[in-house]
């Protein structure tokens, strides 16, 4: 688990299959581009029990999300809308997320692997409903 501590970055050209998944999230053509050629950043921290995890982006404002392991957080996504989200850890190098987040089409089910491999972490992320995949490598910075 302590190997996701810190700071990840992951720039244009790090998804795979992006386009796809953000159709079947029902994001617009403008969110869409300014999201595939963005710069991600993910900070994760642990104070006692507690994770959280710093997202932002060149085109999206930061969010800070602490939760604990196997306890749903509810709070809100990049957008404003309702988010609920569930992390587990199935080893030391992966996690696995399952959440629940909104937007102007309803609600949407994903899930959620991050994978720590050498200096890189791979997100999987899977919209539940269609089964669109899209992937996103980060690298520890």
């Amino acid at each position: 688990m302590a190997q996701f501590i810190g700071k990840w970055q992951a720039g244009k050209g790090s998804m795979s299959n992006f386009e796809a998944f953000g159709k079947a999230m029902g994001l617009p053509a403008e969110i869409l581009e300014k999201f595939e050629n963005a710069t991600w950043t993910a900070t994760f921290t642990k104070d006692g029990d507690t994770w959280s995890v710093e997202y932002g982006s060149d085109v999206s404002p930061k969010r800070t999300y602490s939760y604990q392991e196997g306890t749903e957080l509810v709070t809100t996504n990049m957008f404003g809308k309702g988010l609920k989200l569930t992390a587990t850890f199935d080893s030391d190098t992966k996690m696995t997320v399952m959440e629940q987040t909104e937007n102007e089409n309803g609600w949407k089910s994903l899930k959620v692997i991050r994978e720590i491999k050498d200096d890189k972490m791979i997100a999987t992320v899977q919209e539940l409903e269609s089964g669109v995949t899209m992937t996103q490598e980060f690298t520890r910075c």
